[in-house]
């Protein structure tokens, strides 16, 4: 957990996040902003928050894929800033699947 905690500050900040998914509309632009990323614990139930000013297609599974595979060991820290580093390089991690997936609010400023 603790592993996975380090691995998911490493994603806040503006940045080019085209390595962890793709712009919703051909051309679109990869660069967002995460305000959040933490993961907590509940007795045996753990929970990543992810918190943006707008989230790629399939970010938001890769983000919490990258970071359980650290936490398990199968990748390392390294390899994630290498993908934050280098938005061409598409991250060959396996995603998170869909399914717990919930998304718990949308905020719009007018």
């Amino acid at each position: 957990l603790e592993r996975m905690r380090e691995v998911a500050g490493r994603f806040i900040g503006t940045r080019d996040f085209g390595s962890f998914g793709q712009a919703p509309r051909p051309g679109g632009h990869t660069r967002r902003t995460v305000y959040r990323s933490e993961w907590e614990s509940e007795g045996k139930t753990l929970s990543l928050t992810l918190e943006a000013d707008a989230f790629l297609y399939r970010m938001a599974r890769r983000v919490a894929g990258a970071t359980i595979q650290v936490g398990k060991g199968e990748k390392q820290i390294e390899d994630v800033e290498k993908s934050l580093l280098d938005p061409s390089r598409t991250w060959t991690g396996k995603p998170a699947p869909a399914r717990g997936l919930c998304l718990e609010a949308v905020d719009f400023e007018v």
